[in-house]
C-alpha cells in the first residue's frame, strides 16, 4: 500500500501540473475533438449502443477518467513498465491508440440510462499506461512552468491526444466483476507484454483471493475459482495446486518483509529481472524460512547480478537449488555458506586471528559486512569503486582482510573452492585451513598480521629506550626535526614567548600526530614518476582515483603548469614552458586509470586547466587529451576568467624596479568534461566571491602577500625543484648544471618556493562550487591543494617534483594544520590544545622569528631587493613595525639606500614622524607586527634599540 501510494501520489502530481499548463478553461468539461476516424463521445449512441451490444467505442477526454481509482489496489503497480513505456511510445507527444483506454460501466448504471460524471469513470485498462503518458505530458509541462516557452506547441500536440483518446466501454455486472474484467485485459495484452502481471503481482494477487474465501480456501478451491473467472496468457505459468502452493509459499515467506519485497519489485522493474517466475521464487527461498537469511539471499542475488557474478539469461531451479550430482546443493546453498562465513570473518576471527587489528578497523569490517548495500556504498563494485578516502592511512594487514572479506563474501573469485567445502560438510573455519588458493590468501593474511603486530610492539619498544636514553643523556626533544615543524614553533613563539616546558612539548606532539593521521587519511603525495606507465601503476593503487563522481559530485584532475617547475631567470614573473611530456604522460595515464578502454573521460570527471596567462598553450593541452589509438576524446570546454586584485598581484611583483609595469589580471581556466558543462553541473552559489558555478568568471581573487608564501633558502630549494628548473629560452651560459640561474643570488638568501602559488581560498572556491569530491594534482606544489583537501575531507593524490620536495610539503602541511588547531575560527579548532598558550611564559619584549632572522642574515649591501611604488606607501603604513632588537638603523641605511627611503637620512639619531612613516620595512621583508603608537614613538626616539 506504501507503495502503491507513493506511486499514485506522484501520477496525481503529473495530471494536476498537466491540467494546470496546457488550458485555461476547466478541462475536465472539455468535449472531445469532433476531426478522426473514431466517433467523439456521445452520450445518448452510448446507452444505446451498450444496452444493444455491451460494448461502444468513441473518442473521449482523458481527464474523464477518476485518476485515484484502481480496480486492484492490492497488487503492486510496476514501475518498470512505467519507464519502459515512457521511453518506448512517449518520447514525443503521441496519445494512446496503441493500447486503448478500456472503461468500465456498471449494469445497475446502465439500467438507470445515466453515465457517471465526468471525472468518475472507473479505468479498466492497466494504470501503467495512463500513469506513463501524463509523466511524460507534465515533463512538458513542467518545462514551460519554468520559463522554456519554446515547448508551447509540444504542450499543445498533448493536449491534443488528450483531448481525442480512443477509449472503449464495456459493461460490468458488479464492482467485484471489475477487478476481473481488469484482470483479463492484462491476460490479453499480447503485443504488450509488459503490461502483463509480472510473477510477483500474480502472487499478490492470489493472496488476496485465498483471503476472500476465508475458511473456505483450498488450492483447489481458488484453482476453480480463477477457471470460471480468468483465462491466463499462455505466456504465464499454468495455473495448478502446486502453483498456489509455491506462491503462497513465497508470499509468507518473503514478500512480507519489507526489504525483500523492495529488492524483487526493484528487479521486476528493470530490463532482465532475476526472477522471471514463480517458480524461481519459490526456489530460492525453499531452502530457507529464518528471515535473516531470506534477506540476505535476495539482497545477494540481486547485488551479484549487478556486479555481473550472477548471468540470470538461463536461469533454473535447478541451478539454485542443485541437483543429486552436487549432493543436492546449488546455489542458495552457496549464497548461505557465504553469510555463515560472513558470520565468522566478523566475530570469531576479529576476536582471534585479528585481534592485533586496531579497534577501528574491526569495528568497521563489521560494520561493512553486515549487508550487502552497506558494502557497496562504501566499496562499490569492482568496475566502479566508491570513494574510498575513508580507508586512507589503513595498515597493510587492515587493507588485506578487507580484500579477503570481499573476495569470499562479495565477489567470486573463491566460489569453487567454497563449493567443495560446502559439499563435503565443512566449517568456515575448516575451509580456511585447505591447500587451496583460499587457504593461501588466508595464510598471507596472518603472516602480515603477525609481522604487523611484532613490527608495533618493537617500535613501540624503541620509542621507550630512545625516551629513556633522550631523559638520561639530555638530547633536546627538538634535535632531527623539519625545519617546518622548527618555523611552526618559532611562529607560536613569537606570539607567545619562549616555551620551556617539556610538558607542552609533549602536548604538541599528540596534536602533531592528530595532524598527520588527518593528512594521511586525507592526502596521498607521490614523486613525479619517468614513464607514463609508472603513472598508471601509481593511479591505480591511489585512493582519491578510485573515486568516481556521482550525482552532482565531481572528481577533479588539476593541470596547473606553473607549479611544474620554475624558470630560472626571473622567477617571479615567468612561468616555466609547458612541459609536453610530464602532461601528455599524466593524462594517457589519467584517462586509462578513469575507463579501461581509454576511450573517454568519465561522466563525472573534470579536467581543470590553468593556462598561466599563455592562451597559446591551451589547445596543445586539450589535444593531449586522447585514446589509446591516438585520437582526441570527445569533450567539452567551459572557460572561465580568474579575475585577480590588482592590489595582491603588485604584491608578487614588489621585486619589479620600474613603477609602471603593466601586468595582466585575467587568467583563463578551462574545465574540460565528456559531457556539455552546462548540461551535467549542477546550480551552485558561489562560496567567496559574487555569481553561482554556472557563471564564467571568479573574482577578485586576492592572492597572498609574497612575506607570507613557503619559503626557504635558495640552496634548499634547488633540492626541491631539482630538474624541474627550466632555463626560459635557453641555458644559461657558464652555470653548472645544479646551480643555473643563481649567479646573481645568495645561496642564503631566502624566498619564496613557488612564486605563483594558489591560495587556500581559490582551492576553497573550486572545491565548493563544482563540488568536487576528489582531486589528481599533477603539481602538489606548496600543498594548498593539500591543505584545502585536508580541511575539506576530500582525498587528494599530488605529484612532487622530487622526493625532497614531497618531504618538505608533507612537513609544511601537517604543521599548516597545527596552526590551524590553534585558530577559533577554523574547522580542526583544538580548545584542549589552544589552552596551553596560558600555561606559555610570556616575555617582556617580543622574540624575533627564524625566518626574520634568516631574512635579515640574508640582506647585504647591494643586494636588497628594490622597493614598491612610492604611491602603494600610505597602504603600506598599518603594516610597518618598530625595529627588530638585532638590527640597528646604521644597517638599515646601508641596506636600503637613501634612494629606497624616499629622504635623505644619512645620519643616525631621532627621526621626524613622518620620515620614519616613509621608511618600507615591509618591502624589505621584515617580518612586521601590528603598528602600534607605542612601538612608533620607541622608534622615533631611538631607532637603533627596539
Amino acid at each position: 500500500m506504501k507503495c502503491n501510494g507513493e506511486i499514485i501520489s506522484k501520477h496525481l502530481d503529473n495530471v494536476r501540473i498537466f491540467r494546470e499548463e496546457a488550458a485555461a478553461a476547466d478541462i475536465v468539461q472539455m468535449l472531445p475533438e469532433r476531426e478522426g476516424f473514431v466517433q467523439s463521445f456521445n452520450e445518448k449512441d452510448a446507452l444505446q449502443s451498450l444496452k444493444r451490444e455491451q460494448r461502444y467505442m468513441s473518442r473521449i477526454n482523458l481527464f474523464w477518467l477518476d485518476h485515484s481509482y484502481s480496480s486492484s489496489p492490492h497488487v503492486p503497480i510496476n514501475k518498470g513498465a512505467i519507464e519502459k513505456l515512457k521511453r518506448h511510445y512517449f518520447t514525443k507527444p503521441s496519445g494512446l491508440e496503441q493500447h486503448a483506454v478500456h472503461v468500465a460501466i456498471l449494469q445497475a448504471e446502465l439500467d438507470a440510462g445515466t453515465f457517471p460524471a465526468f471525472g468518475c469513470w472507473k479505468r479498466l485498462s492497466p494504470e501503467e499506461s495512463i500513469m506513463a503518458w501524463f509523466e511524460a505530458a507534465a515533463a512538458t509541462a513542467t518545462l514551460i512552468r519554468e520559463g522554456a516557452k519554446e515547448y508551447e506547441n509540444e504542450l499543445q500536440e498533448w493536449f491534443r491526444h488528450c483531448l481525442s483518446t480512443v477509449c472503449i466501454i464495456k459493461v460490468v455486472e458488479n464492482q467485484a466483476e471489475i477487478e476481473w474484467a481488469s484482470a483479463q485485459l492484462r491476460e490479453d495484452m499480447v503485443q504488450m507484454a509488459v503490461l502483463q502481471r509480472t510473477p510477483t503481482q500474480r502472487i499478490f494477487d492470489l493472496v488476496a483471493k485465498r483471503e476472500s474465501l476465508g475458511s473456505n480456501f483450498t488450492p483447489e478451491a481458488l484453482v476453480t475459482m480463477y477457471d470460471k473467472k480468468l483465462k491466463w496468457s499462455s505466456a504465464a505459468e499454468k495455473l495448478t495446486v502446486g502453483f498456489i502452493n509455491h506462491a503462497c509459499l513465497v508470499m509468507d515467506r518473503a514478500l512480507r518483509v519489507p526489504a525483500v519485497l523492495d529488492v524483487v519489485l526493484a528487479e521486476e522493474s528493470s530490463d532482465n529481472p532475476v526472477w522471471k517466475t514463480v517458480s524461481l521464487l519459490q526456489a530460492t527461498v525453499s531452502k530457507t524460512s529464518r528471515p535473516d537469511e531470506i534477506v540476505w539471499i535476495f539482497q545477494y542475488m540481486r547485488d551479484a547480478k549487478l556486479a555481473g557474478f550472477l548471468q540470470v539469461d538461463g536461469l533454473t531451479t535447478r541451478f539454485l537449488t542443485g541437483t543429486a550430482k552436487d549432493h543436492n546443493k546449488g546455489y542458495i546453498d552457496l549464497v548461505l555458506f557465504k553469510l555463515r562465513f560472513r558470520n565468522y570473518l566478523t566475530s570469531e576471527f576479529l576476536t582471534t586471528e585479528g585481534k592485533d587489528l586496531k579497534e577501528a578497523h574491526r569495528t568497521a569490517l563489521r560494520e561493512l559486512c553486515q549487508d550487502v548495500a552497506t558494502f557497496r556504498q562504501k566499496v562499490g563494485y569492482p568496475n566502479r569503486k566508491s570513494d574510498l578516502s575513508w580507508q586512507a592511512g589503513w595498515p597493510a594487514a587492515a587493507d588485506a582482510a578487507l580484500q579477503l572479506f570481499e573476495d569470499i563474501l562479495f565477489r567470486d573469485t573463491f566460489d569453487e573452492h567454497l563449493k567443495s567445502g560446502l559439499r563435503a560438510a565443512k566449517a568456515p573455519v575448516d575451509c580456511l585451513q585447505v591447500d587451496n588458493p583460499l587457504g593461501e590468501k588466508f595464510t598471507e593474511l596472518k603472516n602480515l598480521l603477525r609481522q604487523e603486530s611484532e613490527s608495533v610492539r618493537a617500535a613501540a619498544a624503541a620509542d621507550t629506550a630512545a625516551a629513556a636514553e633522550t631523559e638520561q643523556e639530555g638530547v633536546s626533544p627538538l634535535k632531527d626535526r623539519s625545519p617546518a615543524f622548527l618555523a611552526f614553533l618559532d611562529n607560536v613563539q613569537a606570539k607567545m614567548g619562549e616555551i620551556k616546558n617539556n610538558d607542552i612539548l609533549e602536548l604538541i606532539a599528540t596534536y602533531e600526530e592528530k595532524a598527520r593521521n588527518l593528512f594521511a587519511s586525507n592526502v596521498t603525495l607521490s614523486e613525479i614518476p619517468n614513464s607514463e606507465t609508472e603513472f598508471a601503476k601509481i593511479l591505480q593503487g591511489s585512493a582519491a582515483a578510485a573515486v568516481r563522481g556521482s550525482g552532482p559530485a565531481w572528481t577533479a584532475v588539476i593541470l596547473d603548469p606553473a607549479q611544474w617547475g620554475e624558470a630560472i631567470t626571473s622567477p617571479n614573473i615567468r612561468t616555466p614552458p609547458l612541459n609536453l611530456v610530464l602532461l601528455k604522460q599524466f593524462m594517457n595515464a589519467v584517462i586509462q586509470n578513469r575507463d579501461k578502454q581509454s576511450l573517454q573521460l568519465q561522466d563525472r570527471d573534470m579536467v581543470v586547466y590553468f593556462d598561466c596567462f599563455t592562451p597559446g598553450n591551451t589547445s596543445k593541452v586539450l589535444s593531449s587529451l586522447q585514446n589509446s589509438a591516438g585520437s582526441q576524446i570527445s569533450k567539452n570546454v567551459m572557460n572561465v576568467y580568474l579575475s585577480y586584485d590588482e592590489d595582491s598581484l603588485r604584491n608578487r611583483r614588489q621585486y619589479v624596479k620600474h613603477n609602471s609595469t603593466i601586468f595582466q589580471q585575467v587568467e583563463v581556466m578551462s574545465i574540460v568534461t565528456h559531457d556539455a558543462f552546462q548540461d551535467s553541473m549542477t546550480y551552485r552559489a558561489r562560496l567567496y566571491y559574487k555569481g553561482s558555478n554556472l557563471g564564467n568568471k571568479i573574482g577578485d581573487v586576492a592572492l597572498d602577500a609574497p612575506a607570507t608564501l613557503w619559503s626557504l633558502q635558495l640552496k634548499e630549494k634547488l633540492e626541491v625543484f631539482g630538474k624541474y628548473r627550466v632555463a626560459v629560452g635557453g641555458r644559461t651560459p657558464g652555470e653548472a648544471e645544479s646551480h643555473r640561474g643563481v649567479s646573481t643570488r645568495k645561496m642564503t638568501n631566502v624566498e619564496p618556493v613557488f612564486w605563483h602559488s594558489r591560495p587556500l581560498s581559490l582551492c576553497f572556491e573550486l572545491l565548493h562550487s563544482y563540488n568536487i569530491t576528489a582531486v589528481v594534482d599533477v603539481g602538489a606544489a606548496d600543498g594548498n591543494w593539500a591543505l584545502a583537501c585536508c580541511l575539506k575531507r576530500c582525498p587528494y593524490h599530488g605529484f612532487c617534483l622530487t622526493e625532497t620536495h614531497l618531504n618538505m610539503v608533507t612537513e609544511r602541511v601537517v604543521c599548516e594544520l597545527l596552526l590551524k588547531m590553534l585558530n577559533s575560527s577554523e574547522t580542526i579548532y583544538e580548545p584542549k590544545f589552544a589552552a596551553w598558550e596560558a600555561t606559555v611564559q610570556i616575555n617582556a619584549d617580543p622574540p624575533q622569528s627564524r625566518a626574520a632572522k634568516q631574512e635579515a642574515a640574508a640582506l647585504a649591501p647591494g643586494t636588497a631587493p628594490q622597493a614598491r611604488a612610492t604611491e602603494d606607501l600610505a597602504q603600506a603604513v598599518p603594516r610597518m613595525c618598530w625595529m627588530n632588537s638585532s638590527v640597528s638603523w646604521k644597517f638599515i641605511q646601508e641596506a636600503i639606500g637613501p634612494d629606497y627611503l624616499h629622504h635623505d637620512m644619512t645620519t643616525s639619531g631621532s627621526l621626524p614622524t613622518a620620515l620614519w612613516e616613509d621608511c618600507d620595512l615591509y618591502a624589505v621583508g621584515f617580518t612586521c607586527q601590528s603598528f602600534s603608537l607605542a612601538g612608533k614613538k620607541q622608534g622615533v626616539q631611538d631607532p637603533g634599540v627596539s
